[in-house]
């Protein structure tokens, strides 16, 4: 009985630590987290200033600052992961699997932890 209970809290615990992204709401320097339910969640990510959303999943929010995508979690906190952006470059896309960054006429693809996958030609 105690293990059963001690399981099902666990699982609670773990359940709502990693509630998934639903929106993000701009709120001056601050982009606001809200969950899938719509229910803003206390958390935030600080934008620096000429910083900006570059887009969101469930899981990552992307921030372009200057010359790099920087890569945050689905609590606001930084991963220490970004994408190095060459002049000319921006974040097209965030999709559940990649950034999508574009390069003229070409499109690259970059995982959650900032590494290049593959590209394709437009």
């Amino acid at each position: 009985m105690k293990t059963t209970l001690i399981l099902i809290i666990m699982t609670l615990g773990f359940s709502s630590s990693f509630a998934q992204i639903g929106d993000l709401k701009k709120d001056g320097n601050l982009l606001r987290i809200f969950d899938e339910k719509g229910i803003n969640t206390g958390l935030y990510v600080y934008l620096n200033s000429g910083a900006e959303l570059s887009g969101y999943n469930s899981n990552y929010i992307v921030v372009t600052d200057g010359n790099l995508a920087r890569i945050y979690d689905s609590r606001g906190n930084n991963t220490g992961n970004y994408v190095y952006l060459n002049p000319g470059w921006f974040v097209k896309n965030v999709t559940p699997a990649s950034i999508l960054v574009k390069d003229g006429t070409t499109t690259r693809f970059y995982d959650f932890r900032g590494n290049y996958k593959y590209f394709n030609n437009d």
